[in-house]
């Protein structure tokens, strides 16, 4: 049936694009180079990608980022070694491949809050107990009741910071909410993953934020186990902290909220797939 549709609503035979996503078991593994040229007073951008082996036939996103601004091309990859050609009316700074995500590559760092329903049933809430020690358990059985109701069905296990074991941070997925100074765990994740979370205070992609309505979410691959994933949610206050978990929306890898509202959001950046210019 979703081959039917396929063939219907592009008007052509999609199959043998839809089949290597199905039957092979490997992942795109593009190997990309990028060069600028200045010529009849405009910037030309050449993209060059490369495809070891048999060639996988994607669509994806191409960034090309200015002191000034950010333009989205998509591109058509189908063949061993292609070059794509981009004119800009600036000098760009760098260019990133598959900028939005669209194609599921090979990397470390995969993990989104979509993630999170891979494998629910090994998944844990932990709270703090520094301080307000009912209320953030309050907060996380509602969270738990949030995510059951509108997805797993499931409630998922609540646990104190002070409470969960080595064993526990290695065979589980983590959903930690709180801040610092509420949550131990969540203390022990920043010096782990190298985050700038602070009392009252982040920085994420080289901005500050320190309003107390302004909060991060964040996943990663657990420092204890790089099977499993850790889902932070630091926020800058009880109060912000209560608005990013009333509900559950979706998320790519990161984001940024403000109140209630994702202001910010992104994927994690693969570095191979960045290149800057001098």
């Amino acid at each position: 049936d979703f081959m039917k549709m396929a063939r219907k609503i592009s008007g052509k035979n999609m199959d043998s694009f839809i089949y290597q996503w199905l039957e092979r078991d490997d992942l795109p593994a593009p190997k990309i180079s990028a060069k600028v040229a200045e010529k009849d007073n405009k910037w030309q951008v050449t993209l060059s990608v490369s495809q070891p082996g048999k060639p996988y036939h994607f669509m994806c996103s191409v960034k090309l980022a200015s002191k000034d601004e950010n333009i989205y091309k998509m591109i058509e990859v189908n063949e061993q070694n292609q070059q794509f050609t981009f004119v800009s009316g600036v000098k760009p700074t760098k260019i990133t491949f598959n900028a939005l995500n669209d194609v599921p590559l090979k990397d470390n760092n995969y993990y989104t809050w979509s993630n999170f329903f891979d494998d629910f049933h090994q998944t844990i809430i932990v709270y703090g107990t520094k301080r307000q020690i009912e209320a953030n358990h309050t907060l996380a059985l509602r969270f738990s009741t949030t995510l059951a109701d509108r997805y797993t069905e499931k409630l998922m296990p609540v646990m104190k910071d002070s409470e969960i074991s080595e064993e526990a941070r290695k065979n589980n997925d983590l959903i930690i909410i709180g801040n610092i100074e509420d949550n131990s765990l969540m203390l022990d994740m920043t010096a782990e993953l190298a985050l700038d979370i602070k009392k009252n205070f982040f920085s994420w992609n080289g901005k500050d934020y320190s309003r107390s309505d302004e909060g991060l979410f964040v996943s990663f691959p657990n420092p204890y186990n790089s099977r499993k994933a850790v889902y932070l949610f630091a926020s800058n206050s009880a109060l912000e902290l209560y608005q990013m978990t009333k509900d559950r929306v979706r998320m790519p890898s990161w984001a940024v909220y403000k109140n209630d509202k994702i202001v910010e959001k992104g994927y994690h950046p693969k570095r191979k797939y960045i290149i800057e210019f001098e």
